[in-house]
């Protein structure tokens, strides 16, 4: 008996001490393992106590209506993304070949459309990486490439930089591009040739609305900077062909595939159209009515798609295009920001602010209609309206312009379910449109989530997560008083009430463009 429990005690110690001997041997291993996954759960943490406390006590900005576990999640889901991206940028130094030229125009807008949304983020660090490339990256543009995006959106790219920094490097940049335009050559072809610093004009009579646009954008933002008027009369040139190309390109009827020259039937109206008239009413806001007569552009096209594309269903609204074959009225996602540009709209005639303030509210109930359609969380791109909305095309590509009507409408009623809406998005793009690359675009088939590419659209840096963010974010960050979030998900700054007036014989003659 004395020996059995002498053995009992024997094997207890020897227990105890193998315990004790691997704890200490596994516990340096297990923190070296888990140090960062337990530094996440803290934060977490944290980040629970902060949000349940009153926005009273957790003021960080004039409204305190952070959501902080959000922001943490969709900073992450960037930063995916954007390490997948990065290292990419220091395989170039001189672009000197049409292709890896090509290429570069896509590195070059991803780099911008990032450092917009890491500055945003607070990710300054990832920012110098970017400024890094910028500053060993020699433009040596060769072949051809399309005006509208080299002139377009990679300076409104590099001015969105500039505007967060002001750092030189970036206004050299811009000027250095500027310095090729020359329009003398130019006579409405978006397709041209670069050969020894000088522009050749084509042939090719692509127009694009939505890019040409961009282009007035960026060079208006370009002489709101530089006081230069070149800039100012190439803006005048661009708009100036928008004018004289209305017959082949801006046919009466914009809301048709045929809103481009016959070359680009295939472009949508969702891409171009209504970035065409979004981008004519960021720039009247963004010339803080600076520049006069677009404003009869835009009060044009708003009353012609009041009066002729509206189709009220009881408390709710929807902007229609029409199927030319079956006559059916289609509804677009992204034809919802119209309710959203009602909302940033200055200058809308005192006669019409009821009117368009009570469909700005239909079209938000339409939107939430629209929004009800969700597959796995995914929007539809479109849906056919009958008695009720019936989807047609399922498939979602990541696009932002619903993030920016979601945008606008919580910063200007602050209520939840617009945020709700938004964050119902981001989980189905974080669950089902990942890849190694990054994120992809998908189409929906019942339960199924197809991913339809691999290549990651640069608008997908600038626009999605940008907006996501700043939809989560403290409403007086990027005030929409102060600032304007272009088509193409760049943010500048609004000019400021002092600035002389502009005008030109080019503008005042805006009224006659009559696109609709």
């Amino acid at each position: 008996m004395e020996i059995k429990s002498f053995k009992f005690i024997l094997s207890i110690w020897a227990f105890i001490i193998f315990a004790t001997v691997s704890a200490l041997l596994v516990r340096p291993i297990n923190q070296a393992i888990s140090r960062f996954d337990r530094k996440d759960q803290y934060i977490e943490s944290i980040l629970d106590e902060m949000s349940e406390v009153s926005p009273e006590i957790r003021m960080n900005g004039f409204y305190g209506d952070i959501d902080y576990k959000k922001l943490r999640k969709i900073r992450k889901g960037f930063l995916y993304l954007w390490n997948n991206y990065r290292f990419k940028a220091w395989s170039h130094d001189v672009i000197n070949d049409e292709y890896e030229w090509e290429d570069y125009i896509h590195l070059a807008l991803s780099m911008l459309a990032s450092h917009g949304t890491l500055s945003l983020m607070g990710l300054k660090m990832d920012v110098y990486e970017i400024d890094k490339f910028f500053n060993k990256t020699k433009l040596q543009p060769k072949g051809s490439i399309k005006l509208s995006v080299f002139f377009g959106q990679v300076i409104e790219g590099l001015i969105s930089a500039y505007e967060n920094y002001h750092s030189g490097k970036y206004f050299n940049k811009i000027q250095e591009l500027l310095q090729l335009v020359n329009m003398s050559v130019y006579e409405g072809s978006d397709m041209i040739t670069i050969s020894k610093d000088k522009i050749i004009n084509s042939g090719n009579s692509l127009f694009n609305l939505h890019e040409f646009s961009t282009v007035i954008l960026a060079l208006l933002q370009s002489y709101h900077h530089m006081q230069s008027k070149t800039y100012y009369s190439y803006s005048l040139k661009a708009f100036e062909k928008i004018l004289s190309n209305k017959a082949e390109s801006l046919p009466k009827n914009i809301f048709n595939n045929k809103n481009l020259h016959e070359a680009s039937r295939s472009s949508s109206f969702d891409s171009n159209g209504y970035s065409f008239y979004d981008n004519l009413v960021k720039i009247n806001i963004l010339t803080n009515n600076s520049i006069k007569s677009p404003e009869n552009d835009v009060n044009e096209i708003f009353d012609a798609i009041y009066n002729e594309y509206i189709e009220i269903r009881g408390d709710s609204a929807y902007i229609v295009q029409k199927n030319g074959k079956s006559d059916e009225k289609i509804v677009t996602l992204d034809s919802f920001l119209f309710g959203g540009l009602i909302l940033l709209r200055r200058n809308i005639p005192p006669d019409s602010i009821q009117k368009f303030g009570e469909i700005s509210k239909k079209l938000s109930n339409g939107l939430f209609n629209f929004l009800n359609l969700s597959v796995n969380g995914f929007p539809p791109k479109s849906a056919v309206l009958k008695g009720k909305l019936e989807v047609i095309d399922s498939s979602y590509d990541l696009s932002h312009r619903v993030l920016e009507t979601l945008l606008i409408y919580y910063r200007s009623t602050h209520r939840k379910e617009y945020r709700d809406a938004a964050w119902k998005i981001f989980k189905a793009v974080n669950e089902s449109c990942k890849t190694i690359y990054g994120y992809s675009p998908v189409i929906i088939n019942g339960t199924n989530v197809t991913q339809v590419h691999k290549e990651v659209d640069p608008k997908i840096y600038s626009g999605f997560f940008k907006l996501m963010y700043l939809i989560f974010l403290d409403s007086s960050v990027v005030d929409l008083d102060h600032f304007v979030i272009t088509s193409d998900g760049n943010i500048l700054k609004i000019w400021s009430e002092s600035e002389p007036s502009i005008d030109s014989e080019v503008f005042e003659s805006a009224s006659r463009i009559n696109v609709l």
